[in-house]
């Protein structure tokens, strides 16, 4: 079921947002302790501590950062270049995301065609990385369920992050299955146009699957502290999504129904040479993969302002589904109900009475 009927994706701050997470580079930096020499806990403050592991995966990556940019691309070379989605999952898991948590675990998605047992980079020798895949499902079957392309584990493996990943330029001899999307989707339904091949962002074609993923995912989040009987600091939870090229945030509050886009921002993770980091984008990213210990949140006017603005829980109250978000889990199989049988990645919406729905989302620019 796809999420039919969200009145936006609001644009949003990064640095206000990510207040905490700026303020804490910035006293880092402004003392010249953690980011570059080594970080030692005696006489830290507790707030300190949390930031400890976040600063430590910055800090080895920059010390690495020559590696890892060769690894993806050279003067004559670029890694991403005939690879498909499982290949760019396992280049973007090894050389960036993996690299900024602490402990550098992350799990591949068992869906894709393609799975390289060994990181398909330009310095085949130097890195040598084995790729784990497993199961990654997250979902519910009357709500969305799917596979996250990749599935980041921190140090606490309940605060995990799943990451979407798209080509930019697929081939069209690979048909593909799971998470291979080789699709230009023009539905006679729809007023959405799926196009991967066109100049523009890329991301515009799979609006739906991006905005499910990423409310799916809070929600789940949201059930996984519950459980655990931990009062959530703040109820806005981050998700991301990678090309070889451009980044691009979604947010969703789902306590206060509030869906936020990064579609304002200028999301390429390459700098104007095009063989260098984004080190703004990569210290955006690092924020988010690290949102449990930056927590991301709104002015109280703010929040006051969006809440209810995603239009999420008029939709599933309306549907007598809101409860059904409670459920929403991680698990290896999903027993579809005949009504609500249709994956979210197969580019087809299926409601609950079998209507294949119309569904329009606000575009997302760059």
């Amino acid at each position: 079921m796809m999420l039919a009927g969200i009145t936006d994706a609001k644009p949003f701050d990064s640095v206000s947002v990510f207040k905490r997470g700026f303020d804490c580079l910035q006293q880092y930096l402004k003392n010249d302790v953690g980011l570059f020499d080594n970080f030692h806990l005696d006489g830290v403050s507790n707030d300190d501590r949390d930031h400890f592991h976040a600063l430590t995966a910055l800090r080895i990556f920059l010390e690495k950062l020559a590696f890892h940019e060769s690894s993806l691309k050279s003067s004559q070379r670029n890694a991403f270049d005939g690879k498909r989605e499982g290949e760019i999952a396992a280049l973007l898991s090894t050389h960036l995301l993996s690299c900024l948590v602490y402990g550098n675990k992350y799990l591949i998605s068992n869906t894709y065609q393609k799975q390289p047992s060994q990181c398909p980079c330009l310095n085949p020798i130097q890195c040598m990385e084995h790729i784990p895949y497993g199961e990654t499902a997250l979902g519910h079957e009357e709500l969305w369920y799917g596979h996250p392309s990749i599935v980041l584990i921190p140090k606490d493996p309940p605060d995990y992050i799943p990451i979407m990943v798209y080509e930019e330029f697929p081939n069209d001899d690979d048909d593909g299955v799971g998470q291979e999307r080789n699709v230009k989707q023009n539905n006679e339904n729809s007023t959405e146009k799926c196009d991967f091949e066109s100049e523009n962002m890329h991301f515009d074609m799979c609006t739906e699957q991006i905005f499910s993923q990423a409310i799916t995912f809070a929600f789940h989040r949201g059930n996984a502290m519950n459980d655990s009987c931990v009062q959530p600091v703040s109820t806005l939870i981050p998700s991301l999504v990678l090309t070889p090229s451009k980044y691009y945030i979604v947010m969703y509050d789902y306590m206060n129904d509030i869906l936020l886009s990064s579609r304002h921002q200028c999301c390429s993770w390459w700098d104007d040479s095009d063989m260098k980091f984004n080190m703004s984008a990569v210290l955006q990213m690092w924020m988010v993969l690290n949102y449990v210990d930056f927590v991301p949140g709104f002015s109280q006017k703010a929040e006051h302002v969006l809440a209810g603005s995603g239009n999420f829980h008029n939709i599933l109250k309306n549907k007598h589904l809101f409860q059904k978000t409670k459920r929403i889990a991680r698990k290896s199989i999903f027993n579809s109900p005949q009504k609500c049988r249709k994956l979210i990645n197969k580019g087809v919406s299926v409601d609950l009475d079998e209507e294949v729905q119309c569904i329009k989302f606000p575009s997302i620019t760059t």
